[in-house]
């Protein structure tokens, strides 16, 4: 099985960009199936069907998925490419598949739990997916929620960021919550999540929690428990921890690195409570996190040696959902995150696009990195 090929382009036309890519990709779908990866900067979000189009008619590859975002990544096999923000551009990738080993979502049935011919559940035909989702609808997150119950399948993808609405009624989307591709059990897929976060202190209990209130921690005021495990210098000025420091709720029968990470978005120091960005009840277990350019480097290089690890043969190309808050803010300059990447994996395609949220085994985090590596 051939690797990724992966194209970047920066012309400021959507038609001249999409033929550049189309040309760097090569007459990939004659011999071969294949799934293209698309992602567009915002500029070009009314742009999407017509990319698609060219890249369909020049390439001969039929099934593209994709999405928008404020930035897109790309690096091909020889480490040429990297991040671009804040202008336009697209990244598109050709990724060869065995022959039927993969469906798009709006071809699935997901009505019926089962293949009504063979009786197999869908778990058992697509135990893997890529989603790309549109934030703005509000059916969303309960989108994501049944295609994960209903497939079984460990769902990767992000959410669409923009600074603009995204057109209604034309591609990715075209009027649904979700886009994206399942793949079969021919397809060998690893996976990792990275929270850039270090634990501060252990794991505790919510003993008195109500809404976005956070009044009790082991039968302790939440503010001193906080003071105690964030440590006397970041204890010494309360007014700067947002910056640093988070709440992270452990994920039930998950180990500690597993973890939903929200913000920090009040403090009273007359009741001793805490307020966070997440719906609270007592009972709930959480910790402390930091998370600083240090701490994302960290996490980012353990979940590769753990990915790394993992592999069971040379890497083909990979996917990379990273979130708006990473890349050049988190790691000082662009191309960073995906250089460490390379530097722990070796030669690897890539293609991927800032989102406004990650998603992981069908959760939806904030501030990841969720990396899906095809070998």
């Amino acid at each position: 099985m051939n690797g990724f090929r992966v194209a970047m382009s920066t012309t400021e036309d959507c038609e001249a960009a999409a033929d550049q890519c189309a040309e760097r990709l090569g007459s990939a779908g004659i011999d071969e199936e294949a799934v293209g990866f698309l992602y567009l900067s915002d500029h070009f979000a009314e742009d999407f069907a017509t990319v698609r189009g060219r890249l369909q008619g020049l390439t001969g590859v039929r099934d593209w998925v994709g999405s928008i975002g404020t930035g897109v990544l790309g690096v091909d096999a020889v480490g040429e490419g990297s991040e671009i923000n804040d202008q336009p551009a697209i990244v598109a990738a050709v990724a060869p598949m065995p022959a039927g080993s993969f469906r798009l979502i709006d071809r699935l049935e997901l009505l019926a739990p089962t293949d009504v011919a063979s009786g197999v559940g869908l778990e058992a035909q697509y135990p893997f997916g890529i989603i790309h989702v549109d934030p703005s609808r509000p059916e969303a997150m309960e989108e994501i929620s049944a295609l994960a119950d209903r497939s079984g399948g460990f769902l990767v993808g992000g959410l669409a960021s923009t600074r603009k609405p995204l057109p209604q009624q034309t591609p990715p989307f075209a009027g649904r919550a979700l886009c994206g591709v399942m793949f079969d059990p021919s397809v060998s897929v690893q996976t990792g999540l990275t929270q850039g976060c270090s634990p501060l202190g252990p794991v505790r209990v919510i003993t008195e929690g109500h809404d976005h209130l956070i009044m009790a921690i082991d039968g302790r005021p939440a503010l001193d428990v906080f003071c105690e495990d964030i440590g006397e210098s970041l204890a010494s000025d309360l007014k700067r921890v947002g910056n640093y420091v988070h709440v992270a709720l452990p994920l039930a029968d998950c180990d500690r690195r597993d973890y939903l990470v929200r913000n920090l978005i009040g403090i009273d120091p007359m009741r001793r409570w805490l307020a966070v960005g997440e719906y609270i009840a007592s009972g709930e277990r959480l910790m402390f996190v930091r998370r600083d350019p240090a701490s994302a480097r960290t996490d980012l290089e353990a979940m590769l040696r753990s990915l790394a690890r993992r592999l069971d043969a040379p890497p083909r190309g990979s996917v990379y959902f990273s979130c708006v808050a990473r890349g050049e803010n988190m790691f000082g300059r662009p191309g960073e995150e995906l250089a460490i990447i390379r530097r722990e994996l070796g030669p690897l395609p890539l293609v991927g696009f800032a989102c406004g949220g990650e998603i992981c085994n069908g959760r939806v985090y904030g501030y990841t990195g969720v990396l899906a590596v095809f070998t």
